[in-house]
C-alpha cells in the first residue's frame, strides 16, 4: 500500500512527495512498454523570470525521469514581443515532432499572456490554458486539465472522509486507451462520487486555478462557494465548509477560529515569507482539520506529474 499518509495527532497530513514519486514510477513503466519514439514536450519562458527558470527546470528534471523529451525555449527580453512569440508558436504547433506546448507564466506580465496562450493548438495544450479548452471545461466536457486542478482532484480521492482504503493509484493508462478517458472526468468521477451535496469553498475562485476549479467541483456535484478579494464575511462562509481548497497566494489566510472540526482542506497557495515557503492556510488550522495538505510537499509535487500526465494524454 502506498504510503501517503503522515498523522499528526487527529489529522491526516499527506504527503504530496510520495504519490508523485509513484506517479513517476508508473509513467516511466508505461513508457517502457510503449517501445516508441516520442514527441517532445516545449516550454517557453522568460529567461528573466528567477521563478520561472525554477519551475521549468523542475518540470524538466521530471520529465528526464520519466523519459519524455523536454525542451526549454528561454527568450530574453528583446525578442519577447507578440510578433516573434506568435511566430515561434505556429511553427511549434505545426511541428510533428513537438506533442506538448506550454508557457510558463508570467511571460509577459499582463493582458498579453493570455493573447500568448490563445495562440497554442489545443491539441498540444499540455496546462489547459487556451480559450477552446477552458470552454470545454465550461461545458463539463473537459478533454484536458489544468495541471493544478488535477493534482487537486486526485488529492481529493485519497481524502474521502468514509472510506478507508486509498482511492487512486494509477496516474498513467494504458498505451492507446482513448485520452479522453483521462483527461476529462472518467477517471475521477467515480473516486470523487462522494463529494456530491459536499459545502466546497474555493478561496481564489478568479485565478488560474479558482476558475476552472470551481466549476469542475460543481460538474461534480459539489455545492460551491467561490470567495475573492471583494468576498465579505469569510469567516461566516469558511466555517460552513465541508472542504477547504485555498488557492489565493495569501500567507496564513485561512486561520484556526475560521474552520469548523473535520474539515477538509488543501492549500494550494505558495508565497515566501522571511525566506521560508508558506501557504494560505495557518499551521493552526491542522489542530482541528481531518485532512491537510502542507505547503511545501502537498500539491506542488502532484502538479508536475499531472503536466506528464496530460502530456501523454495529447500524444497517444
Amino acid at each position: 500500500m502506498l504510503d501517503i499518509y503522515k498523522r499528526a495527532e487527529k489529522v491526516i497530513i499527506f504527503d504530496g512527495r510520495a504519490l508523485a514519486k509513484t506517479g513517476e514510477v508508473n509513467l516511466q513503466k508505461s513508457l517502457a512498454k510503449g517501445k516508441r519514439e516520442f514527441p517532445r514536450l516545449v516550454s517557453i519562458l522568460s529567461a528573466d523570470n528567477k521563478e520561472s527558470l525554477l519551475y521549468t527546470s523542475l518540470k524538466q528534471k521530471a520529465a528526464e525521469r520519466v523519459g519524455i523529451p523536454f525542451e526549454a525555449i528561454s527568450l530574453p527580453s528583446n525578442l519577447r514581443t507578440l510578433n516573434y512569440i506568435g511566430n515561434l508558436i505556429s511553427r511549434l504547433n505545426s511541428d510533428s515532432s513537438v506533442g506538448g506546448l506550454l508557457i510558463q507564466l508570467p511571460f509577459f506580465g499582463n493582458k498579453d499572456d493570455l493573447k500568448v496562450t490563445s495562440l497554442i493548438a489545443p491539441t498540444k495544450d499540455v496546462d489547459c490554458l487556451t480559450p477552446f479548452n477552458l470552454g470545454l471545461i465550461q461545458l463539463g466536457q473537459p478533454n484536458i486539465l489544468p495541471a493544478t486542478v488535477r493534482a487537486i482532484l486526485e488529492i481529493l480521492t485519497y481524502a474521502n472522509p468514509n472510506s478507508e482504503t486509498l482511492q487512486l493509484d494509477k496516474p498513467a493508462r494504458r498505451l492507446g486507451e482513448p485520452a479522453r478517458r483521462l483527461g476529462g472526468f472518467d477517471q475521477y468521477r467515480s473516486h470523487l462520487a462522494w463529494l456530491a451535496g459536499q459545502n466546497i469553498v474555493v478561496l481564489g475562485s478568479r485565478g488560474m486555478v479558482g476558475a476552472p476549479l470551481t466549476t469542475i467541483l460543481s460538474h461534480l456535484g459539489a455545492t460551491v462557494t467561490g470567495c475573492h478579494r471583494q468576498t465579505q464575511n469569510l469567516k461566516e462562509i469558511c466555517l460552513k465548509a465541508d472542504v477547504i481548497i485555498s488557492c489565493a497566494g495569501s500567507p496564513g489566510l485561512v486561520k484556526k477560529d475560521m474552520v469548523k472540526s473535520g474539515v477538509i482542506v488543501i492549500d494550494v497557495g505558495t508565497s515566501v515569507v522571511n525566506g521560508r515557503v508558506v501557504g494560505d492556510i495557518d499551521q493552526s488550522v491542522a489542530e482541528v482539520a481531518s485532512f491537510i495538505t502542507p505547503v511545501p510537499g502537498g500539491v506542488g509535487p502532484l502538479t508536475v506529474v499531472s503536466l506528464l500526465k496530460n502530456f501523454l494524454n495529447l500524444v497517444f
